[in-house]
């Protein structure tokens, strides 16, 4: 079954989201011990205060959780669209995966925005630079981001070197956020 996201989804949300992690083994953002419980916190917070936010959950035939989508509206602070949607995080568990559980997911997840914010109609879908999927399905690339310290940002765009310049490609590499500060 879909259905949106219930606060007493949370611990099985939390759960599942453990497991995305161990599958996907992110080197970015990091992931530390309070991780998890952050990630609950700030779902409890949109769930009761952020009414751009929605969350869809799968259920199997015994109600327990195999998949969620979650994501909320994003407002640009100048340019059109002013509001996109932007989806955060989708898992499914892989002993479901290849039966349409992601799809019906989008299809609730997106119903909603369009019941809600029929004003919305664009999504921007956040995806790794060398991930080719999203181009091979149509969708036009127009953005990287980029990550690092505000020490990196103090040195090459405040303009007040606080580090050494960086090693590229090496085990110093920014983008490791390895760089070694003084």
């Amino acid at each position: 079954m879909i259905r949106a996201l219930q606060m007493t989804d949370l611990p099985w949300v939390r759960a599942l989201y453990a497991d995305f992690l161990a599958e996907t083994n992110p080197q970015y953002p990091r992931f530390g011990p309070q991780a998890l419980d952050r990630f609950v916190l700030v779902l409890s917070h949109a769930l009761r205060e952020d009414p751009t936010f929605h969350g869809t959950v799968a259920t199997d035939d015994n109600d327990r959780l195999i998949g969620f989508l979650l994501g909320n509206l994003t407002r640009r602070l100048i340019g059109e669209p002013e509001w996109v949607l932007a989806p955060h995080v989708l898992y499914v568990v892989p002993a479901h995966r290849g039966q349409g559980i992601s799809r019906q997911l989008a299809r609730e997840f997106i119903g909603w925005y369009r019941e809600h914010y029929p004003h919305v109609d664009d999504i921007e879908i956040y995806a790794r630079a060398d991930d080719p999927q999203w181009q091979q399905r149509g969708f036009t690339s127009f953005l990287t981001t980029v990550h690092g310290s505000f020490a990196l940002a103090d040195a090459y765009v405040v303009g007040k070197s606080t580090i050494k310049a960086p090693v590229m490609n090496g085990p110093d590499d920014p983008m490791n956020g390895s760089v070694d500060r003084e």
